[in-house]
């Protein structure tokens, strides 16, 4: 397990509560108050892991990271922060974080989620999910000449469609149905080209979408 932390945030009252958690927890806590302090304790310390405030008086926290991707490239870089604008998230990816969590999780989480990124996991809360998807969804929108409705399918093609938006794999929807994952397989062709849609992620945001 990572032991040393690194702790970057020029809020004293969130930088202390983190630390104490930290240290309660049995990790080494360093503190850095800004980018450049942070970059400097770095290339002293090498810790383990190193969350950043994306917002920090001096320097982004993103452009902080994108210079100890190469400092520390086998180092998690977490990226925390107040916010879940799709733009912080965005820039947060670009830059080379290893997760990004927002200020509002418990101590107890926070725990569990260091552990998953020194697990070599990438780490997010459910609110930077939220936005991911949604971005995600933006580009994979179902052509406009897809058809309206579902009326075109038939009551099976239907219950196929309506899995895979729930998220489910072949086996998983072969099993609730009590079909073959071969016919499973068979029907979502049969779905795509009657919707005219090109994949099962544009299939589950066009049923998302009809649900709404």
């Amino acid at each position: 397990m990572a032991r040393t932390v690194l702790v970057a945030d020029d809020e004293p009252f969130t930088a202390e509560m983190l630390a104490l958690m930290l240290a309660f927890r049995g990790y080494e806590v360093l503190r850095a108050h800004d980018g450049g302090e942070a970059l400097r304790m770095t290339l002293e310390h090498r810790p383990d892991v190193i969350l950043l405030d994306v917002l920090m008086p001096d320097c982004e926290g993103t452009e902080v990271a994108r210079h100890l991707r190469v400092i520390v490239p086998d180092a998690k870089i977490i990226m925390l922060s107040a916010s879940s604008e799709p733009e912080h998230i965005r820039e947060a990816i670009i830059a080379g974080a290893d997760g990004y969590l927002t200020k509002s999780l418990s101590a107890k989480k926070l725990f569990e989620l260091l552990q998953e990124a020194a697990a070599d996991q990438v780490v997010i809360t459910p609110d930077v999910a939220a936005q991911l998807f949604k971005q995600v969804a933006s580009m994979v929108e179902p052509p406009a000449e897809a058809d309206e409705s579902l009326d075109v399918l038939g009551p099976l093609d239907t219950a196929i469609s309506r899995l895979v938006a729930s998220g489910a794999t072949n086996t998983q929807i072969a099993q609730e149905l009590g079909i073959s994952t071969h016919t499973v397989r068979a029907h979502l062709s049969h779905i795509l080209h009657v919707l005219k849609l090109e994949n099962r992620t544009q299939l589950a945001v066009y049923i998302k979408a009809q649900q709404s």
